[in-house]
Protein backbone atom coordinates (compact mmCIF):
# COMPACT_ATOMS: atom_id res chain seq x y z
CA UNK A 1 0.00 0.00 0.00
CA UNK A 2 1.56 3.67 -0.72
CA UNK A 3 -0.09 6.91 0.11
CA UNK A 4 0.13 10.10 -1.77
CA UNK A 5 1.23 13.56 0.07
CA UNK A 6 1.21 16.77 -1.86
CA UNK A 7 1.41 20.38 -1.46
CA UNK A 8 1.22 23.26 -3.63
CA UNK A 9 1.98 27.35 -2.98
CA UNK A 10 1.22 30.44 -4.39
CA UNK A 11 3.70 32.91 -2.81
CA UNK A 12 3.13 36.40 -4.25
CA UNK A 13 6.35 38.23 -4.56
CA UNK A 14 6.46 41.57 -3.08
CA UNK A 15 8.91 44.52 -4.23
CA UNK A 16 12.44 43.38 -3.31
CA UNK A 17 11.10 39.99 -2.12
CA UNK A 18 13.81 38.49 -5.48
CA UNK A 19 15.38 36.89 -2.69
CA UNK A 20 11.86 34.75 -1.82
CA UNK A 21 11.92 33.24 -5.23
CA UNK A 22 16.13 33.01 -5.11
CA UNK A 23 15.37 30.85 -1.65
CA UNK A 24 12.79 28.55 -3.12
CA UNK A 25 15.27 28.10 -6.53
CA UNK A 26 17.92 27.27 -4.67
CA UNK A 27 15.93 24.36 -2.63
CA UNK A 28 15.38 23.00 -6.58
CA UNK A 29 18.97 23.16 -6.91
CA UNK A 30 19.74 21.51 -3.80
CA UNK A 31 17.38 18.89 -3.81
CA UNK A 32 19.48 15.73 -2.81
CA UNK A 33 19.34 13.68 -6.09
CA UNK A 34 20.18 9.69 -4.61
CA UNK A 35 21.31 11.47 -1.51
CA UNK A 36 21.79 10.02 2.24
CA UNK A 37 18.74 10.08 4.53
CA UNK A 38 19.90 12.50 6.32
CA UNK A 39 20.27 14.78 3.51
CA UNK A 40 16.47 14.47 2.44
CA UNK A 41 15.61 15.08 6.11
CA UNK A 42 17.26 17.93 6.58
CA UNK A 43 16.20 19.18 2.85
CA UNK A 44 12.38 18.53 3.44
CA UNK A 45 12.92 19.95 7.63
CA UNK A 46 14.65 23.47 5.85
CA UNK A 47 11.96 23.68 3.12
CA UNK A 48 9.26 23.33 5.75
CA UNK A 49 10.70 25.97 7.92
CA UNK A 50 11.20 28.63 4.97
CA UNK A 51 7.61 28.59 3.50
CA UNK A 52 6.37 28.20 7.45
CA UNK A 53 8.35 31.69 8.47
CA UNK A 54 6.61 33.39 4.77
CA UNK A 55 2.99 31.97 5.39
CA UNK A 56 2.51 35.91 5.12
CA UNK A 57 2.95 35.31 1.39
CA UNK A 58 0.57 32.36 0.74
CA UNK A 59 -2.34 33.42 -1.30
CA UNK A 60 -3.30 30.07 -3.09
CA UNK A 61 -2.59 26.48 -2.50
CA UNK A 62 -3.92 23.08 -2.63
CA UNK A 63 -2.95 20.23 -0.58
CA UNK A 64 -3.65 16.31 -1.34
CA UNK A 65 -3.74 12.81 0.69
CA UNK A 66 -4.67 9.86 -0.60
CA UNK A 67 -4.52 6.21 1.21
CA UNK A 68 -5.64 4.49 -1.95
CA UNK A 69 -2.64 3.17 -3.32
CA UNK A 70 -4.16 3.56 -7.56
CA UNK A 71 -5.26 6.66 -6.69
CA UNK A 72 -2.15 8.07 -5.18
CA UNK A 73 -0.01 6.63 -7.85
CA UNK A 74 -1.69 8.20 -10.31
CA UNK A 75 -1.98 11.63 -8.81
CA UNK A 76 1.81 11.31 -7.98
CA UNK A 77 2.75 10.76 -11.73
CA UNK A 78 0.43 13.96 -12.23
CA UNK A 79 2.20 15.79 -9.95
CA UNK A 80 5.49 14.29 -11.21
CA UNK A 81 4.74 14.92 -14.99
CA UNK A 82 4.98 18.69 -14.90
CA UNK A 83 8.47 18.06 -14.25
CA UNK A 84 8.52 17.29 -18.30
CA UNK A 85 5.67 19.12 -19.42
CA UNK A 86 6.31 22.58 -17.63
CA UNK A 87 2.95 22.93 -17.38
CA UNK A 88 1.93 26.27 -15.91
CA UNK A 89 5.12 27.92 -16.64
CA UNK A 90 5.45 31.33 -18.70
CA UNK A 91 6.84 30.84 -22.01
CA UNK A 92 7.55 34.35 -22.33
CA UNK A 93 8.49 37.21 -19.56
CA UNK A 94 6.44 38.61 -17.18
CA UNK A 95 8.49 41.76 -16.82
CA UNK A 96 8.96 45.16 -18.72
CA UNK A 97 11.95 45.89 -20.52
CA UNK A 98 14.98 45.89 -18.30
CA UNK A 99 12.94 45.61 -14.89
CA UNK A 100 12.85 42.81 -12.75
CA UNK A 101 8.99 41.49 -12.13
CA UNK A 102 8.67 42.63 -8.90
CA UNK A 103 9.29 46.18 -9.91
CA UNK A 104 7.08 46.80 -13.05
CA UNK A 105 3.48 47.67 -13.34
CA UNK A 106 1.07 45.62 -13.39
CA UNK A 107 1.62 43.05 -10.36
CA UNK A 108 1.10 41.41 -8.49
CA UNK A 109 3.55 38.27 -9.12
CA UNK A 110 3.69 35.03 -7.71
CA UNK A 111 5.81 31.88 -7.60
CA UNK A 112 4.39 28.11 -7.30
CA UNK A 113 6.18 25.87 -4.96
CA UNK A 114 5.06 21.80 -4.86
CA UNK A 115 6.64 18.93 -3.51
CA UNK A 116 5.04 15.29 -3.58
CA UNK A 117 5.67 12.11 -1.85
CA UNK A 118 4.58 8.37 -2.12
CA UNK A 119 4.51 6.81 1.29
CA UNK A 120 4.64 3.59 2.23
CA UNK A 121 1.44 3.12 4.01
CA UNK A 122 1.60 1.47 7.60
CA UNK A 123 4.77 3.13 7.85
CA UNK A 124 5.27 5.76 11.35
CA UNK A 125 5.45 8.84 8.57
CA UNK A 126 1.94 7.64 7.08
CA UNK A 127 0.65 7.88 10.28
CA UNK A 128 1.98 11.25 11.02
CA UNK A 129 0.76 12.56 7.64
CA UNK A 130 -2.74 10.64 8.15
CA UNK A 131 -3.40 12.49 11.67
CA UNK A 132 -1.57 15.39 10.32
CA UNK A 133 -4.27 15.47 7.35
CA UNK A 134 -7.54 14.67 8.86
CA UNK A 135 -6.91 17.34 11.89
CA UNK A 136 -6.54 19.45 8.64
CA UNK A 137 -9.96 18.64 7.32
CA UNK A 138 -12.31 21.21 9.28
CA UNK A 139 -10.50 24.30 7.34
CA UNK A 140 -8.96 22.31 3.95
CA UNK A 141 -7.73 26.09 2.66
CA UNK A 142 -6.48 28.00 5.90
CA UNK A 143 -3.18 29.75 6.51
CA UNK A 144 -2.97 27.33 9.65
CA UNK A 145 -4.13 24.26 7.70
CA UNK A 146 -0.83 24.61 5.66
CA UNK A 147 1.13 25.77 8.76
CA UNK A 148 0.10 22.48 10.40
CA UNK A 149 0.50 20.60 7.48
CA UNK A 150 4.23 21.52 7.17
CA UNK A 151 4.59 21.03 10.93
CA UNK A 152 4.36 17.79 9.96
CA UNK A 153 6.57 17.41 7.25
CA UNK A 154 9.71 17.04 9.30
CA UNK A 155 8.19 14.38 11.32
CA UNK A 156 8.43 12.14 8.12
CA UNK A 157 11.29 9.32 8.85
CA UNK A 158 12.85 9.79 4.90
CA UNK A 159 12.79 5.95 5.11
CA UNK A 160 9.16 6.29 4.77
CA UNK A 161 9.39 8.28 1.58
CA UNK A 162 9.40 5.79 -1.85
CA UNK A 163 9.51 8.98 -4.20
CA UNK A 164 9.44 12.15 -4.04
CA UNK A 165 8.88 15.02 -6.36
CA UNK A 166 9.86 19.50 -5.73
CA UNK A 167 9.49 21.84 -8.02
CA UNK A 168 9.34 25.76 -8.49
CA UNK A 169 7.99 27.76 -11.27
CA UNK A 170 9.39 29.89 -11.98
CA UNK A 171 12.81 28.94 -12.02
CA UNK A 172 13.54 32.96 -13.01
CA UNK A 173 12.43 36.02 -11.64
CA UNK A 174 11.80 37.43 -15.01
CA UNK A 175 8.98 34.37 -15.22
CA UNK A 176 7.12 35.05 -12.55
CA UNK A 177 3.30 34.23 -12.92
CA UNK A 178 1.18 36.84 -12.61
CA UNK A 179 -2.81 36.96 -11.86
CA UNK A 180 -4.09 36.43 -15.40
CA UNK A 181 -1.61 33.28 -14.92
CA UNK A 182 -3.56 31.90 -11.59
CA UNK A 183 -6.55 32.60 -12.95
CA UNK A 184 -5.95 30.52 -16.01
CA UNK A 185 -7.55 27.16 -16.04
CA UNK A 186 -4.54 25.23 -15.70
CA UNK A 187 -4.22 26.37 -11.96
CA UNK A 188 -8.20 26.35 -11.65
CA UNK A 189 -7.05 23.49 -8.88
CA UNK A 190 -5.87 25.93 -6.46
CA UNK A 191 -8.12 27.58 -3.60
CA UNK A 192 -7.68 30.78 -2.30
CA UNK A 193 -6.10 30.46 0.98
CA UNK A 194 -7.84 31.91 3.93
CA UNK A 195 -6.48 33.54 7.41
Amino acid sequence: MRILFAMELSLELHPGSDRVLEGLTGFARAMPQGGSRSEKADFYRGLARYLSDRAALFRRGIWDYSDDATEARTMFADYGSVLQTKKGARSIPSQTSGQGPMRSAGGPFFANVTFAWLVQGGSAGAEVLARACEGARDALWHRRTFLRLLQAVPMVAPSCIESDVFYVIPSESAYALTSADLADPVFNYLRVIDG
